[in-house]
C-alpha cells in the first residue's frame, strides 16, 4: 500500500499528531516532519504523537540509525520534546524500540504505546500544555480513533 502521511497541530496544547498509513520509509517520516515544521504555528519543542497503527514501517536498525543521523542535521525540527509512538504490530514495536535506543543522542524522550489513551495520559503527565488543553481532547480522541479503525481494515 502506498504511503500516506499527514499531521495536525494543536498549538495551544504544544502538540503535533503525525498520522501514517501504508508502507512507511524513513524519508516519509522525515518529509512529514519537514512539512509540519513549515507550519507557522509549529515549535520544535512541541510534543508528538506518531501514530503508526495502520502503517507498516519498512526497515530496521540501519534505517533507524539513518533517520536519527538525519534528524541531528535538522535543528529547525529538533527540539527538546516528548514523543508517544502508537503501534499495533510487532514489527513497528521493534522499530520504535530501536528508535528509543538510537535517540539517546537527541533531546527526545520517547515511549511506545498500543493504545491512544495510554499515549495521551503519558504525554499529559510530561507536557503541561496538554493538561491545559482539555477543550481539544475530544477532537484528539476522534482523530486517533479514526486512525485506529484504519489499522483494523
Amino acid at each position: 500500500m502506498k504511503a500516506k502521511t499527514d499531521y495536525i497541530l494543536f498549538p495551544e496544547c504544544k502538540l503535533v499528531v503525525e498520522l501514517y498509513q501504508g508502507s512507511i520509509y524513513v524519508d516519509d517520516i522525515l518529509q512529514l516532519k519537514l512539512r509540519s515544521a513549515q507550519d507557522k504555528n509549529y515549535q520544535p519543542d512541541f510534543s508528538v504523537i506518531m501514530d503508526f497503527r495502520p502503517a507498516t514501517i519498512v526497515g530496521g536498525s540501519i534505517e533507524v540509525n539513518e533517520y536519527v543521523t538525519k534528524l541531528k542535521q535538522l535543528p529547525t525540527i529538533l527540539g527538546e520534546r516528548y514523543v508517544s509512538v502508537l503501534t499495533s504490530k510487532p514489527n513497528e514495536v521493534v522499530v520504535a524500540t530501536l528508535f528509543e535506543l538510537f535517540n539517546r543522542e537527541l533531546p527526545i524522550v520517547s515511549k511506545i504505546f498500543s493504545t491512544q489513551d495510554a499515549a495521551i495520559n503519558w504525554l499529559s503527565n510530561v507536557n503541561s500544555g496538554i493538561i491545559n488543553c482539555y477543550k481539544n481532547l475530544d477532537k484528539l480522541q476522534e482523530i486517533l480513533t479514526k486512525q485506529a479503525h484504519l489499522a483494523t481494515e
